[in-house]
């Protein structure tokens, strides 16, 4: 390592700094820590998240397929599957890499669950219009739990790159929007 000093701040700097090559044209800071060798293909996230996408969106045209005349039903499947595929991407960005493999399935697990929780805690506050209606909870805890068994079928024994979380997070996203808009129209 070696000092620098600009006109009033001294600062500790690696002589071959991730920021330089950032500022050098990176697509995204954590593209910067990988060689141009190594990184990822641009689509490498989107292909990575398709075992957890495909089957889920097969299930869906199978519910409009034979309940196309309640498509509350879908609605409430496609929230619960997006919510969770999002908040799945989000707490398991944050595992160390080192970590990964041991701590990755358990918080799948769990955070699945306090989805499925939370789903029934909506259903019988927020949505609450007449009764709990065990139907529409029954909906959106199966897409809950696919959305689980597919994030843990698209993981790996080493943490992904950056690009599969995003692109789990905004499939999750575009999936919720969708719930809401069959369970609502």
């Amino acid at each position: 390592m070696r000092q620098r000093r600009n006109s009033t701040i001294i600062s500790i700097v690696p002589a071959r700094s991730n920021a330089r090559r950032y500022n050098r044209g990176m697509d995204h800071p954590d593209d910067a820590r990988l060689s141009p060798g190594r990184r990822p293909p641009a689509l490498s996230g989107l292909r990575q998240i398709l075992p957890a996408v495909i089957p889920a969106a097969l299930v869906g045209v199978g519910y409009l397929a034979f309940l196309g005349y309640r498509h509350d039903y879908l609605g409430h499947y496609a929230a619960g599957y997006g919510a969770t595929l999002a908040a799945l991407a989000v707490a398991t960005k944050e595992i160390p890499d080192q970590r990964f493999l041991q701590q990755a399935p358990g918080r799948i697990l769990w955070l699945t669950l306090a989805c499925i929780l939370a789903g029934a805690f909506a259903e019988a506050t927020a949505f609450n219009i007449a009764k709990f209606d065990e139907v529409d909870f029954c909906n959106q805890s199966v897409g809950a739990a696919l959305a689980g068994l597919g994030f843990l079928a698209s993981i790996g024994a080493i943490k992904a790159d950056p690009g599969f979380f995003r692109a789990a997070f905004y499939a999750g996203i575009v999936a919720l929007h969708a719930g809401f808009y069959f369970a609502m129209f």
